[in-house]
């Protein structure tokens, strides 16, 4: 939901004047990841998500990864790896100091980058090694490159930013891939936030990879993301529009078809074949969805006349029309219980209805004979 809170924020302010042809893309780097959606302004400055949120395990912490590999080359992976394990507070403190650098860092300005190395990392290695660490560090493969000054490391220019090359490739490579994908190669804008976002390095890898595409970045692209899901809890409404992550629908048995079902699902009830575990979709894969509307209805019909409740299981799928929910492609969110009183009409119709939300499957159930509705919240995506 980052990039929503983010698009609530930032987005459609910036983009009001902007034509509809040339709809945003706004990559969300924060953490972990490289987060990404495509947005659309339309005429009546409502946003519409032109392609389904997508995202890859590519963002600062490969840069983290890299300057951890750095301090294992230069001290030793014994020795780090003994300080990860049982220095917890100082290795949080490390980690904090080089996040502040790794975001204000400038290779244009030519100035080193200076670390303060806790102060463990040279006890732990002086006491394994009995020779001082400072001397490990001068003989080291990085030679003149890295220098230890009291507990500080200075770390040259070019090698800091060999941290940074293969996330900036990766980040490039999943913007091509969505910038000129079929329904979105008239983009012409790029937002971006999140407290990656204001790396110099990875705006210029952005900017040089498509110099025919604006770059916009808000005035503090890490806020933006949490200022953004404070005003989305005052005004849900200005993205109206999503695309479907998944197929959701509900398993449900039919008549059974010798020619189209498998033997082992059928079953018979009050004497009649039918077959168990078919797919009944109500949302598809792809498809444009109003936020919080309910899409479409279905009925279906209680098999049973003594049946006193209805247990509905809800079921997404990766695919668009899978045939059974216990196909590889289903994913199992859970069920919606509704109870069917004794005095309801006979052969009414149960009423089902699915609306989505940024992250929720919301589900209704309506049982027409008696009037009875109950209502769920599902995650709108597979439960690990």
């Amino acid at each position: 939901m980052r990039q929503e809170r983010f698009s609530r924020t930032s987005l459609r302010d910036s983009m009001r004047s902007r034509s509809k042809q040339s709809p945003p893309s706004d990559p969300d780097n924060v953490g972990g990841t490289v987060d990404s959606t495509v947005m659309e302004l339309d005429e009546n400055n409502e946003l519409k998500q032109k392609q389904r949120s997508c995202g890859a395990v590519f963002g600062g912490i490969r840069v983290d990864g890299a300057f951890v590999e750095f301090l294992m080359k230069l001290i030793g992976f014994d020795i780090m790896d003994k300080f990860f394990l049982t220095c917890k507070q100082e290795l949080l403190n490390l980690q904090k100091d080089f996040e502040i650098k790794k975001r204000t860092f400038n290779p244009a300005n030519g100035q080193n980058i200076v670390i303060k190395l806790p102060p463990m990392v040279r006890k732990i290695y002086e006491v394994n090694y009995k020779q001082q660490l400072q001397l490990k560090v001068e003989n080291s493969e990085y030679g003149e490159l890295v220098k230890l000054v009291g507990d500080n490391l200075h770390i040259d220019v070019e090698i800091v930013e060999s941290f940074y090359t293969i996330v900036a490739e990766q980040i490039t490579s999943h913007l091509v891939k969505i910038l000129y994908a079929g329904t979105t190669k008239d983009i012409k804008t790029l937002v971006l936030a999140g407290g990656f976002a204001n790396s110099v390095i990875v705006q210029n890898a952005i900017r040089k990879k498509f110099p025919d595409i604006t770059v916009l970045m808000p005035t503090d692209p890490e806020l933006s993301v949490m200022q953004g899901g404070v005003l989305y809890g005052y005004e849900s409404s200005p993205i109206l529009y999503m695309k479907a992550k998944y197929s959701y629908g509900i398993a449900i048995a039919m008549p059974y078809n010798v020619h189209e079902h498998n033997d082992d699902k059928k079953f018979s009830a009050d004497g009649v074949p039918l077959c168990a575990d078919l797919f009944h979709r109500y949302i598809e894969v792809g498809e444009e969805i109003r936020i919080g509307e309910f899409v479409r209805s279905g009925a279906i019909f209680i098999n049973r006349k003594d049946q006193r409740y209805l247990s509905v299981p809800i079921y997404l799928s990766t695919v668009a029309s899978p045939l059974y929910t216990s196909d590889n492609t289903c994913h199992y969110l859970g069920r919606i219980r509704i109870t069917l009183v004794s005095n309801r009409k006979e052969n009414s119709q149960i009423t089902i209805k699915m609306a989505l939300t940024y992250t929720e499957l919301i589900v209704e159930v309506t049982d027409e004979g008696s009037g009875r509705t109950v209502r769920d919240v599902f995650l709108d995506s597979p439960v690990d």
